[in-house]
């Protein structure tokens, strides 16, 4: 997508992490005491956590941001983005519980109920960006939302890097163009070759390109 679509993906996955950080500890006190799953001997009252939720929505977002969970992904692996929710929930709970102590200068919560509280909020999280990465997907499937790639490379890689973008167009990947490195191709798979590497500056303004590939494996950096 656009670099402006990048951007509101990026506010919607923040909005999302934290309207779910925030109802997790007030749903976890429901299922704890409310719901009658459970049972318990001394009910506290719900005012008592209440202030450990801006507290975790903070620490949620911050641990987040720090383990690159809002840089923008072409795509994703779900089970190595599930795992680092879960690690980087775990850590921001931790968090919340010691500065919440350390504020109320008493440790008087559930422990069931801050596991209780772990576990909703990494599994609210899950859901709700894998709810924002299929609606992505979807928008990026869409040619008018996929971003001009140039394809630097005419070679095996480039064919291979091309093949990918066009069978899989959930990446938001328009191929529009590619570059050659040995002066005598004409067209690659498809898409013209518009000249040679030395003129990517003008291609890149002549034809929008919002990202460039480069797929010449023994490409000089001076190039």
């Amino acid at each position: 997508m656009r670099k402006m679509g990048n951007f509101y993906f990026i506010m919607a996955l923040l909005l999302s992490d934290a309207a779910m950080a925030g109802v997790a500890i007030p749903l976890a006190y429901y299922l704890r005491f409310d719901s009658q799953f459970f049972l318990f001997q001394q009910k506290h009252a719900l005012s008592y956590y209440l202030p450990l939720v801006p507290l975790e929505v903070s620490f949620v977002l911050a641990v987040f941001a720090l383990h690159a969970l809002y840089k923008p992904k072409r795509s994703i692996s779900w089970l190595d983005e599930a795992s680092t929710i879960f690690s980087s929930v775990s850590i921001a709970t931790v968090l919340t519980v010691a500065v919440g102590s350390v504020i109320s200068q008493d440790f008087g919560y559930s422990l069931f109920l801050l596991v209780l509280a772990w576990l909703v909020c990494t599994g609210l999280i899950i859901v709700g960006r894998g709810i924002a990465y299929i609606v992505l997907a979807l928008l990026r499937s869409q040619e008018e939302n996929a971003d001009r790639i140039l394809v630097v490379g005419t070679g095996e890689v480039a064919r291979t890097a091309l093949s990918k973008m066009q069978c899989t167009p959930s990446l938001g990947c328009k191929p529009v163009g590619a570059l050659a490195d040995d002066g005598h191709t004409v067209t690659l798979d498809g898409i013209p070759v518009l000249g040679h590497i030395d003129d990517i500056g003008n291609v890149i303004r002549a034809h929008r390109i919002d990202e460039v590939v480069v797929a010449v494996p023994n490409l000089s950096k001076d190039r």
